[in-house]
This record gives structure tokens, C-alpha cells and sequence, in this order.
């Protein structure tokens, strides 16, 4: 996945994410601004916490995991 679709697909998730959240403590009508704070920064990190796992650092382990392969043949090959 290119860094651009990984941007537009993270933008959006936070937006969506922000926007859901927003509403619903409007809804809730909590008094206190730390407690809406709170609530609104731990929802935030649980929504967009998958899409950081699947959609970077799943992609980002894979080919590390990829390149390392390719270098251990690498090696294999010029001792051989």
C-alpha cells in the first residue's frame, strides 16, 4: 500500500473516528471537561489503533521480515 492511500485511509479513519466520538459526548452531555477529554482521547487511540496495526506496522513488518529473508540468502549464496 503506497504512503498516500496509508495517509487518506489514517485521515479519514481519525476523522470518522473524531467525528462519532464528538457526537456522541454531546449526546452523553458530560459536565466535566476532563472526563469528556478522556473519553474522547481513549475512544480516539481504540478506533485508530487497528487501522495503525493492520494497515502500517503489519505492512511494515512483513517486509522487514521480507528484506531479512533476502539477506540471509544473500549471504547463503556468497558463502556457497
Amino acid at each position: 500500500m503506497s504512503a498516500i492511500r496509508l495517509l487518506i485511509l489514517l485521515s479519514v479513519a481519525i476523522f470518522c473516528g473524531e467525528f462519532a466520538i464528538m457526537v456522541a459526548l454531546d449526546y452523553l452531555n458530560i459536565q466535566s471537561e476532563l472526563i469528556a477529554n478522556t473519553v474522547d482521547a481513549s475512544a480516539l487511540v481504540i478506533i485508530v489503533f487497528p487501522f495503525l496495526y493492520f494497515f502500517v506496522l503489519k505492512t511494515i513488518l512483513t517486509k522487514n521480515r521480507q528484506l531479512t529473508t533476502a539477506q540471509k540468502q544473500l549471504l547463503r549464496a556468497k558463502q556457497e
